[in-house]
């Protein structure tokens, strides 16, 4: 298949070549995908949506914002579709969202300063759900690579993904100092259903950084 062209791709720093192609895993996301492709748009050079045949609207909802929708069965590894999904990306960043994730939008707006300052291959952030103990969940224990330059690692294991390093025969993030850099900015993990996250986002009224 022929990699998605950007589309009003947005402007990048000057005298940099970094673009950003984001990610977006599928299926039955109609109560997330709109509020989750309007959050990355305005940061990244391409959207592309790859959709497990939804039967929901969520692939309507998706073509009118997206980039470019792929459609393709679920065969039950996400390491699969996230592999399939980089290798349609126009371009060498990627950023891995799922649609019931929220990056800060403090993060996203420096996102290719901080590629170019960092000089590593891949970035790692604390992802935190969004319950009761957010905001205050400030040490969590998961950590996760959603941001990497694909030319360095492929996704692995069907369910709880990594990437890995071929060249090293290891984890990406475990290649040292010049490959990962572990960022502060925590992904927001949104539960379900809307109505009490809505409640919580009204009982803490803290997430005007998000």
């Amino acid at each position: 298949m022929t990699p998605i062209q950007p589309k009003n791709a947005k402007p990048v720093l000057a005298g940099s070549t970094i673009e950003v192609t984001a990610i977006v895993l599928t299926c039955n996301e109609e109560e997330f995908v709109e509020e989750c492709l309007f959050h990355l748009k305005p940061y990244v050079d391409c959207l592309l949506v790859l959709d497990g045949f939804s039967s929901d609207n969520t692939i309507n909802i998706a073509r009118k914002i997206a980039t470019g929708v792929i459609v393709r069965l679920f065969k039950g590894s996400f390491a699969e579709e996230r592999n399939y999904a980089q290798e349609r990306a126009p371009t060498n960043w990627v950023l891995h969202c799922d649609a019931d994730e929220r990056f800060p939008k403090f993060f996203l707006e420096k996102m290719k300063k901080t590629i170019i300052e960092s000089n590593v291959k891949c970035f790692r952030f604390p992802r935190v759900n969004f319950d009761q103990a957010y905001p205050r969940q400030l040490h969590p224990e998961d950590h996760q690579v959603r941001l990497l330059d694909k030319r360095f690692g492929n996704w692995v294991r069907p369910v709880h993904e990594i990437v890995w390093s071929h060249q090293h025969s290891k984890p990406l993030d475990q290649c040292g100092d010049m490959y990962i850099k572990t960022l502060p900015y925590p992904i927001v993990h949104l539960i379900r259903p809307k109505t009490q996250r809505e409640n919580i986002l009204e009982r803490w009224k803290t997430l005007e950084h998000i």
